[in-house]
């Protein structure tokens, strides 16, 4: 990381908690603090729902589908255009409910052990979220400013608590690690901390306001970094045509319907009609009791408002899911071809072997490998 990266990572670090505060100054009723008063744009909205719908993950969970499906695994994004149409007609229904939140809801209509439930539910949701989030974020976060936080935690010498799933499902045992153990704090770890307490922070500070103006932001950073990376993508693995003509990619990467051969194995499913409508029925039930769904459709001026943001905002994550995934297959294009970054006179040894094993994995021809290195190729399709 040069010294421009760390002045513009040290000024979005700073600004961040001052917007919130700056925001949460003008908050004067709880109504406006958990709804924004219900005066956001239909802009707001639209990217509100893009935003709050696309986390820092998304990207990159649609690439590793294009590793393993090809152009298919862009069905893990397009699910959601099946079900469209039903956010059209339920905006503006959970808008009328007149509830702040879905626990609200739930206290209406079925008391309030119900919405004691759900509240209980909504937080397990946003911790396993976040926790998925912050886990990637912050994994990234240590590399780019490597060693900062090394050196924060080696300077604290912390431990932290650690539950061990195993344990727990098994029981103690002989040879097993105990239900409670404590782990050094190292730097990934000290940097979700630092996320966790900045976003939440941030959160708590600014009230839904602060959320939508940070959502809108990373929202216009995120579409316009694609749209700026994947031309220049697609120019590094030698235009559209070497993505058709690649001796790299399995057979079927560029099939729209996945098929076995491009999947990570023979029993991988395939993307079948009837696969991707239990996969939009369950999203569709889903998405309606996740907690930020009410206060979405609630917090615009207008049903239409509601209405085209809730849509809208959908649809355009799945056009840029599009991007992403051709984004994908340019970069397995470029990082597999004759011009890889992995191969370059300077790149260490590592690279050179991970080269190989990617190009290996590419090839999906794992019948005539020995098992050790079966395990080994599996581990990078992971």
């Amino acid at each position: 990381m040069t010294a421009a990266d760390g002045i513009v990572l040290a000024c979005v670090v700073l600004l961040l908690p001052v917007v919130a505060a700056r925001v949460g100054r003008r908050v004067s009723t709880p109504d406006e603090y958990f709804t924004g008063g219900q005066r956001t744009s239909l802009l707001q909205l639209v990217f509100f729902m893009f935003g709050s719908g696309t986390a820092t993950d998304s990207t990159s969970t649609v690439m590793s589908s294009v590793w393993r499906y090809g152009i298919a695994g862009v069905w893990w994004q397009l699910i959601w255009v099946l079900v469209a149409p039903f956010f059209w007609v339920l905006a503006p229904l959970l808008r009328r409910l007149r509830a702040v939140t879905t626990a609200d809801f739930f206290s209406m209509r079925f008391g309030p052990s119900t919405s004691i439930l759900y509240s209980l539910y909504g937080m397990m949701i946003c911790v396993v979220l976040m926790a998925g989030v912050l886990y990637g974020s912050s994994r990234l976060l240590n590399t780019l400013t490597d060693p900062l936080f090394e050196n924060v935690a080696d300077r604290l010498s912390l431990q932290f608590p650690v539950l061990n799933p195993e344990t727990v499902f098994k029981g103690p045992g002989y040879g097993q690690q105990p239900l409670l153990s404590f782990r050094p704090l190292k730097g990934d770890a000290l940097a979700g901390i630092f996320l966790a307490v900045l976003l939440v922070g941030c959160g708590l500070l600014g009230g839904l306001k602060a959320g939508i103006l940070f959502d809108c932001a990373q929202g216009m950073l995120r579409i316009g970094l694609t749209i700026f990376l994947l031309p220049l993508v697609i120019w590094k693995a030698g235009g559209f045509g070497s993505l058709h003509r690649s001796a790299y990619l399995k057979v079927g990467m560029l099939d729209f319907v996945a098929s076995t051969e491009a999947g990570p194995g023979r029993y991988s499913e395939p993307f079948t009609p009837f696969y991707l409508l239990m996969l939009a029925t369950a999203g569709l039930c889903g998405i309606l009791v996740q907690p930020h769904i009410m206060v979405l459709c609630g917090a615009g001026r207008r049903e239409r408002d509601a209405r085209l943001g809730f849509t809208v905002g959908n649809l355009l994550k799945r056009v840029m899911g599009v991007l992403w995934a051709f984004f994908a297959v340019a970069c397995l294009v470029w990082y597999l071809g004759p011009n890889s970054p992995l191969q370059q006179p300077d790149a260490p040894v590592e690279d050179a072997q991970l080269l190989q094993d990617l190009r290996l994995a590419a090839n999906g021809d794992l019948q005539s490998r020995d098992a050790q290195e079966v395990y080994r190729l599996n581990k990078v399709n992971a």
